[in-house]
């Protein structure tokens, strides 16, 4: 009996001090309902509220300090049309979050709208259950992501997670960047490579990240900015699908060896374009009899930037330059394509490889096709050219 009452003493003892967990209602409304549950916020959408509308009501929750000691966002519903996903230009809401906000999970929704997690200043995780599809302008604009789990993530506005913090970026399914008037990861030092295997259009892409290393983009077609600034550690990008980019590079002169190479039939705005892009030729083999030129190209295409052929203030020469080695030893002619005279004798024949050289110094991070050429040799006192 005894043993039977001390059992159950102590377990009106643990019921008492055993911690109790319940929700705590923040907003009810039509098209929403809001609560927390200990540090976890809760949204629940209904009748897919406009994104802006849900902004201000958690905005004001935040005012009167019931989100201070928030961890973790979960936002389950869809949203209506984000009219803030059209324009960076103007007066827009602005969300803070608290410093404790390091996750975010969405379910059975459609975007991360505009803005929403801009502030977020200490979001490190976000995911989803594969039912977003868009990150909206500016949308974790400032969160330091280490980690994005969406698996059908198709589109993406430029700059929507410029401060992420992932050393090997890669976003399986991302098809398109689409403008939003900001740059693309600009000035981010935490990236090393970018991994996009699906993307086929970008109205800006790559800006300023100088610890980029790899850029993987296979089947990337149509790019308005690629590259702006001067600033990487990669010296070589291969856009192997590509077919037009709008401007290769910004303004600044000189200081990048980045070198593109493009399909042959690629095309780009040679004239608002300042890095080196080329083509390896096509035509590999040359075949001549005696007393013909020879045309020898190195490029399909040869694109050396506005600011790349010419003289500086300081009257240094920077030029980037085409020159040539034949059978291993470097000839005088120089140039994307290059004329010889076949005499009739051996010695015409030979190898021939093309180098990008600045002050007489190979810079390129390629091995440029080598190019054999073959003259028949004319019979000894019939060539017009013997000497």
């Amino acid at each position: 009996m005894k043993k039977v009452i001390l059992a159950i003493f102590i377990g009106i003892l643990t019921f008492m001090g055993a911690k109790q967990v319940f929700a705590e209602e923040l907003e009810t409304a039509d098209k929403w309902h809001i609560y927390t549950n200990e540090k976890t916020l809760h949204i629940d959408l209904n009748n897919q509220p406009d994104p802006y509308d849900l902004r201000r009501a958690i905005g004001a929750l935040y005012d009167q300090d019931k989100l201070n000691t928030i961890e973790k966002v979960k936002l389950q519903g869809s949203f209506s049309r984000d009219n803030e996903n059209e324009t960076t230009v103007g007066v827009f809401y602005r969300l803070l979050w608290s410093d404790t906000l390091e996750e975010v999970a969405f379910t059975n929704s459609n975007f991360v709208p505009s803005r929403f997690f801009a502030e977020a200043k200490n979001l490190q995780k976000y995911s989803d259950d594969g039912s977003v599809t868009d990150f909206h302008i500016r949308s974790f604009q400032q969160a330091p992501l280490q980690s994005i789990d969406s698996r059908n993530l198709k589109r993406m506005a430029v700059g929507a997670i410029n401060n992420v913090q992932i050393a090997h970026l890669k976003l399986e399914s991302l098809e398109e960047f689409y403008n939003s008037g900001d740059l693309s990861f600009a000035g981010n030092t935490a990236i090393q490579s970018i991994d996009f295997p699906a993307l086929k259009t970008g109205a800006r892409l790559i800006d300023k990240v100088p610890n980029l290393e790899a850029v993987n983009l296979p089947k990337l077609e149509n790019v308005g900015t690629f590259m702006g600034g001067d600033e990487y550690k990669i010296k070589r990008v291969t856009l192997p699908a590509i077919k037009n980019i709008g401007t290769l590079g910004s303004t600044s002169m000189y200081s990048a060896k980045l070198m593109v190479e493009i399909p042959h039939d690629a095309t780009i705005d040679y004239t608002s374009s300042n890095k080196i892009a080329f083509s390896k030729t096509q035509k590999t083999h040359y075949k001549y009899k005696a007393g013909e030129f020879i045309k020898i190209t190195a490029f399909d295409q040869a694109l050396f930037g506005r600011f790349y052929n010419g003289y500086p203030d300081t009257g240094e020469d920077r030029r980037f330059r085409v020159q040539w080695k034949k059978d291993g030893e470097w000839i005088s002619p120089e140039g994307n394509q290059i004329f010889q005279y076949t005499r009739g004798k051996a010695s015409d024949s030979g190898t021939y490889q093309a180098f990008i050289t600045q002050f007489d110094e190979v810079v390129s991070e390629f091995e440029a096709p080598i190019i054999q050429l073959d003259v028949e040799e004319e019979p000894q006192g019939n060539s017009p050219f013997q000497t």
